[in-house]
């Protein structure tokens, strides 16, 4: 007969076995800082990632020391002061688990975004082959954000759209092999300021060919903008549309808001044609998403 000691011993012993080891959060950064990795220069910077819950932890750039907490959903930020183009420096954050990102510049950071005249590879263009061959701008960093919907805003915390636990460091600085399905225009944009600044460059690149203006586009603003009702009633009338990229937001969502707050430059934009149809309408919508994106 098993005792009544040796049952309860048992059972926490098959309990234990059935849970695994208590598991907690390691320290980790938005995916948005990796290796390779361009920070903007001459402006605040905020820097941020997930931890344990209240968790504290110290946060290391070129001679700064930032301390943050970790808050109830094992949320933190810093943000550090300007710094000046420079590199290769360090990003380091310390808490039960330390990670360091390696390779990092500070320069000039550009968003661009559109339809298909942004997306299209350098690879399409008249001599692309031979811009391929000579593309070798170490201190040029490239980031693509990879095509998303979502209904809701992402945050860069929670990997946005990107793959979490992905081995490859989104963060690339040109080469032949890393820059043939990049963004033409970005990269030639972003080649252009290289060599009249003489500074770093990061490109981060979120385009997706024949999408509209709205769908960049965030929904508060939508609804504050008066010219957009009959767009979003047009929009709630369609039914079955979930994997469609041309409703309202769906890519602000996906593909900008994982961005937010990371520090850049500027934007370039490259769209218009899938509005066309609606020209006039396109007048109000076009400065909403600027404004939107500027208060962001």
């Amino acid at each position: 007969m098993i005792s009544k000691a040796r049952a309860v011993s048992t059972l926490f012993a098959c309990l234990c076995a059935l849970c695994g080891p208590l598991s907690y959060a390691d320290v980790k950064l938005s995916p948005l800082f990796s290796d390779n990795v361009v920070l903007q220069e001459g402006m605040p910077l905020p820097i941020w990632g997930t931890a344990e819950p209240k968790e504290s932890l110290v946060i290391r750039v070129a001679g700064q020391t930032k301390a943050a907490t970790a808050d109830s959903k094992g949320r933190w930020s810093v943000t550090l002061d300007p710094l000046t183009a420079k590199g290769p420096i360090e990003i380091t954050v310390t808490g039960k688990n330390t990670i360091t990102v390696k390779n990092v510049l500070v320069g000039e950071v550009w968003l661009a975004s559109g339809q298909s005249n942004m997306q299209m590879s350098l690879e399409r263009v008249a001599s692309g082959e031979m811009e391929i061959f000579k593309a070798d701008y170490p201190d040029i960093r490239i980031l693509e954000v990879p095509e998303k919907l979502s209904n809701s805003p992402l945050q860069a915390a929670d990997s946005g759209p990107w793959t979490t636990g992905a081995a490859a460091s989104p963060w690339r600085p040109v080469t032949p092999e890393t820059i043939r399905h990049f963004s033409a225009v970005a990269y030639f944009f972003g080649r252009e300021i290289h060599g009249k600044l003489n500074k770093p460059v990061g490109l981060i690149n979120a385009s997706w060919g024949g999408t509209p203006c709205e769908a960049w586009t965030s929904m508060a603003a939508l609804e504050n903008l008066s010219a957009a009702r009959s767009l979003l009633d047009r929009r709630k009338s369609i039914e079955n549309s979930d994997a469609d990229p041309s409703r309202p937001a769906v890519l602000y969502n996906g593909m900008i808001s994982p961005l937010i707050p990371f520090a850049i430059r500027g934007v370039i934009w490259y769209q218009g044609e899938s509005n066309a149809p609606r020209a006039a309408e396109y007048r109000s919508l076009f400065p909403a998403l600027i404004s939107d994106w500027r208060a962001n």
